[in-house]
């Protein structure tokens, strides 16, 4: 069976996405994914303080000792006092059926719920299927022994015809069943996929800075153009790193990095590990026309609900090109799912453009 560790199980802090018009994004980033824009209705700004603690009473213990040979209703019921939590927007609520090690943090708690109910409303699910055990291997946040764990896999029931099965992982803490990680249901084709190499272009010449396209059309509207600021968890060998984004229309854009490594070496470490960050989130890659030295994904945009599979709610669609000892990533955001990858290929050939004259 296919042992898999996602990206999600790796931290704690479950922020997906930051909002593009006030956030730095790139390789280097401290939070799950590349910074990007969310689904909002409302024009982007900066997440906001925490509200109260939900007065929402914590689950109550269940009925029978969940183990490591837990029913498939056992985890249905978790899952689905889960969703329920989701869809009312009860944060403490929902947090009490994910493992600690998987629980969101509080600073993120107004983007957590906003983008969870919305992503209920656009894509409601009517109830939850579960089969056990899983058919993939999923490490439990936190590093538990994936042997230990209960592995599951698990279908949203919606309004139209039923997709895959995404994966999942459950323990048991304090005696309670609590959902501790999941996958997308193509992960280990997505997997096989970001593995294939590519063959590096030639390093640019100009420092990152003088690396940033002007937008592909007068749709977009520049939004923010600054210094990548080094992370904690960067790959090692940066240099430095530039970040510009364009807002299109009330919400949505595209932001382009471009980050210097020490060596060509330390570049393709960095582009790899972009890539497998990203990887339990991927629902589909597609090349880059005419950047051969580019890698195209598309993700679940709010992937950290655990509760977004393949064409439900808003994708982010990403390009990761290798120019020597340069990573430069693009990021287009808000896409609906019959959406095309446009934004982001003409971006990223406008980016490469550029590199190839400077």
């Amino acid at each position: 069976m296919p042992h898999y560790v996602p990206r999600m199980a790796k931290r704690s802090s479950g922020l997906a996405i930051l909002l593009v018009l006030t956030a730095t994004a790139g390789c280097s980033g401290s939070t799950p994914r590349v910074t990007s824009a969310g689904p909002s209705t409302s024009a982007p700004a900066a997440p906001s303080s925490a509200p109260a603690p939900s007065t929402s009473a914590a689950p109550a213990p269940s009925t029978s000792a969940p183990t490591a040979a837990a029913s498939a209703d056992q985890l249905t019921t978790m899952l689905e006092a889960y969703l329920g939590a989701l869809r009312d927007g009860d944060f403490v609520g929902a947090m009490a059926h994910r493992c600690r090690a998987a629980r969101v943090s509080a600073d993120n708690r107004e983007l957590f719920v906003q983008q969870s109910v919305e992503l209920l409303q656009m894509a409601p699910v009517t109830g939850v299927t579960v089969s056990v055990p899983g058919s993939l291997v999923v490490a439990p946040a936190g590093g538990a022994d994936p042997a230990t764990a209960i592995q599951f896999d698990y279908s949203l029931r919606h309004a139209g015809p039923a997709g895959a099965p995404l994966h999942g992982v459950a323990v048991v803490e304090d005696g309670e069943l609590r959902f501790c990680g999941y996958a997308q249901p193509a992960v280990d084709r997505i997997r096989r996929e970001l593995d294939v190499a590519v063959v590096a272009g030639p390093s640019p010449a100009a420092v990152p800075h003088d690396l940033m396209p002007d937008a592909v059309s007068a749709d977009y509207r520049q939004a923010s153009d600054g210094e990548n600021p080094l992370q904690a968890d960067a790959p090692p060998g940066r240099i430095d790193s530039w970040t510009r984004s364009w807002a299109h229309g009330g919400f949505g854009g595209v932001r382009v990095t471009a980050t210097r490594y020490g060596t060509p070496a330390q570049a393709a470490h960095a582009w790899k590990a972009a890539l497998d960050r990203y990887a339990s989130d991927v629902t589909e890659t597609f090349p880059i026309a005419g950047l051969p030295a580019a890698r195209g994904i598309r993700y679940s945009a709010v992937a950290w609900t655990w509760m977004q599979p393949p064409g439900a709610g808003f994708q982010i669609d990403g390009s990761f090109e290798l120019r020597g000892n340069t990573v430069i990533s693009t990021l287009a955001s808000a896409l609906r799912a019959d959406d095309g990858h446009d934004a982001v290929e003409a971006f990223a050939r406008a980016a490469d453009a550029v590199a190839g004259r400077v």
